[in-house]
């Protein structure tokens, strides 16, 4: 779920990235105001690494 304030330009998240992931799991990254791409924390990624493994695992 993306909520207003995990949202920010690239060109402030360039100037000191780890300080809009603080306290954040899911950051939305802006580029001239269209989605550019998505900065997830660590345990988010691991997260849906796992969900696609059994995800994968429940087709064969």
């Amino acid at each position: 779920m993306i909520i207003e304030q995990n949202i920010v330009g690239i060109s402030d998240f360039k100037k000191n990235p780890m300080s809009f992931m603080k306290d954040k799991q899911i950051l939305l990254i802006l580029n001239h105001n269209k989605k550019a791409f998505y900065c997830l924390s660590p345990e988010v990624f691991e997260q849906l690494k796992e969900d696609g493994d059994k995800r994968k695992k429940g087709k064969k």
